[in-house]
């Protein structure tokens, strides 16, 4: 008994076989039929009588009708007396199936890298390192986005103080005049909204030393 195979090879030649223009057109659809019952083990059945009555239901026709259709067949040597496909072990392989294929295919695969060690172990930790980056670019967009839309929160005197008295300048009144000056106008440099007070404080101190000059 042949094994089962998930499909078989229907050359596309057979429109011009003359064997097949022979048939009227329902027995090259009988004929189709039956490839696919010998590729699904139907035909192997060891009883002829079940086997018949099994051909029977798949072609949609009476019992009786089975014999006939099974001469025409043969009479253009398309099949046996068992209702086998001529040259069926010719044509099919078992090669065919999903597992063998995938496990030739595998094995291809390493053939084909045995002799470039070197070159698959780069091309896997390339592989590796791409995805790395990809990670890495995403996390840094996420952080860059959640930075970019973080929100400003103007300080309030005693850390404007304590940034200027950490910079040296040990003077509460400023720090007063500082908030008050920012906060009067909307915290803004210029017409641009403040992104960071402390670079601000740094910058206040520095023309106060100008001023004081």
């Amino acid at each position: 008994m042949s094994k089962k195979l998930p499909w078989f090879r229907l050359y596309r030649d057979i429109i011009h076989d003359d064997k097949i223009k022979l048939l009227a057109f329902e027995d090259r659809w009988h004929f189709v039929s039956i490839l696919c019952m010998k590729c699904d083990g139907v035909l192997d059945e060891p009883d002829a009588n079940m086997r018949d009555r099994r051909i029977a239901v798949n072609l949609g026709v009476q019992s009786r009708e089975v014999d006939e259709i099974k001469r025409r067949l043969k009479d253009v040597k398309l099949i046996d007396d068992d209702f086998s496909p001529v040259r069926w072990d010719d044509l099919q392989f078992q090669s065919d199936s999903s597992s063998n294929r995938v496990k030739a295919y595998r094995e291809r695969q390493a053939k084909r890298y045995s002799n470039v060690t070197v070159t698959a172990q780069e091309t896997d930790t390339d592989t590796d390192k791409d995805k790395e980056r990809g990670e890495k670019s995403h996390a840094q967009l996420q952080k860059t986005q959640k930075t970019k839309t973080k929100k400003f929160i103007p300080p309030t005197v005693d850390e404007v103080f304590e940034q200027m008295k950490s910079r040296g300048l040990d003077n509460r009144t400023e720090a007063v005049k500082f908030v008050a000056r920012h906060e009067s106008a909307g915290w803004v440099v210029g017409k641009v909204k403040m992104k960071s007070w402390k670079a601000a404080v740094i910058t206040w101190m520095a023309n106060k030393q100008e001023w004081s000059k």
